[in-house]
């Protein structure tokens, strides 16, 4: 079974051995900033211009381009997602890369900050730039995300 955390450690550390610059975002961004909550994919900005580097670096790592980008929230949001198999088993991981481009994007990128996490040093988008986020897409997940992470302190 595919370890969730675990594969988060080995992304962060192909981007950052690539130097390819990224900002975690999405359910695990939440868990980050607020307290553990269960989600079932990785989610990362990336900048536009880095799309094909990035995933270039986690190819190696088994993450296979997944069709071609998608766009959402009227066009605001560009996602490249990328899966990887368990070798053996019927496991899969989706990552998402959510390319930084459009205005709403480079205000959220511009407000990434480094975290200390794991033992490691990641990039997070702020508090600030995932509730943005959330506001885009705004499902009942992200509602509920929302209300956590206005409902917490700095």
């Amino acid at each position: 079974m595919l370890d969730l955390y675990e594969e988060l450690k080995k992304v962060v550390a192909a981007l950052e051995e690539k130097g390819i610059p990224y900002a975690i975002c999405g359910g695990l961004a939440v868990s980050i900033h607020v307290e553990p909550r269960a989600t079932e994919d990785l989610d990362l900005l990336v900048l536009a211009q880095d799309l094909v580097r990035s995933q270039a670096a986690l190819e190696p790592l088994g993450y296979k381009r997944y069709g071609d980008p998608m766009t959402f929230t009227q066009g605001r949001v560009t996602v490249q997602r990328l899966l990887k198999f368990e070798i053996g088993g019927e496991d899969q991981v989706v990552l998402d890369l959510l390319l930084v481009g459009p205005p709403v994007l480079d205000t959220v990128w511009q407000s990434r900050q480094s975290f200390e996490w794991e033992g490691m040093k990641v990039w997070i988008v702020s508090r600030e730039g995932l509730i943005a986020l959330k506001r885009l897409r705004g499902s009942p997940q992200d509602l509920v995300d929302i209300e956590r992470l206005e409902g917490q302190g700095p």
